[in-house]
């Protein structure tokens, strides 16, 4: 089947789809994914403790996060430079909430394609450690006005680098469209998962919670 990425979860929070007639809350909650979103933030917050560098650990609510949400901030995002890091949108937080209801309708409907999630920003922050880009272009490739030459600069790294091709006006589209950037990050991370260049699901992560394809 076709691989296609794309940037939008592929999975609900796991209080969305509970069927229990009474709620014990998320810190008695016996469900397997909140059990282990709650171990999670208690091994983050004595992380937190040691280091000040660690990121910020906050209350859980699974009703709006996924596992992969903590697993991101605080086993990948925690291990790189703080000029890397991000915010995470939570799959039913903000402006998320409408894409991923959009996209849990859409999947019955396009069974054919072998869906994969990923997150532009990430596989960025990820790319521009490995091929070791300038700073200015990890803090510039999402802005409005510098964005535009630094993408262009990653795409010319990406295609002396990263084994890949584009045509130099498809450089030039993609610079100056966002999101056919980010378009272009989810095809090339389906590609990395197609070849074994991405990070594997660990086999503690909760089965069926949702996975994010990013860069070894």
């Amino acid at each position: 089947s076709i691989k296609m990425g794309v940037n939008v979860p592929l999975t609900l929070p796991p209080c969305i789809g509970c069927t229990r007639k009474t709620c014990p809350l998320p810190k008695a909650c016996t469900v397997t994914s909140v059990q282990w979103m709650r171990s999670q933030v208690k091994k983050a917050a004595g992380h937190a403790v040691q280091d000040s560098e660690f990121p910020k650990v906050l209350e859980f609510t699974p009703y709006t996060q996924r596992p992969i949400e903590l697993w991101i901030r605080y086993q990948v995002l925690s291990q790189v430079p703080e000029s890397h890091r991000f915010d995470i949108d939570e799959a039913l937080g903000g402006n998320k909430a409408p894409l991923t209801a959009r996209m849990n309708f859409l999947r019955r409907h396009i069974d054919h394609l072998n869906l994969i999630e990923v997150w532009p920003k990430l596989t960025l922050s990820l790319l521009s450690l490995h091929h070791q880009f300038p700073s200015r272009l990890v803090q510039n490739w999402r802005r409005l006005e510098e964005g535009i030459v630094a993408r262009e600069e990653i795409l010319d790294i990406l295609t002396k680098n990263g084994n890949i091709f584009i045509y130099e006006r498809d450089i030039r589209k993609l610079s100056q469209n966002l999101a056919a950037f980010d378009s272009f990050l989810c095809a090339y991370t389906a590609l990395l998962a197609d070849t074994q260049r991405c990070a594997i699901q660990p086999s503690t992560f909760p089965a069926n919670a949702g996975w994010v394809s990013f860069p070894k």
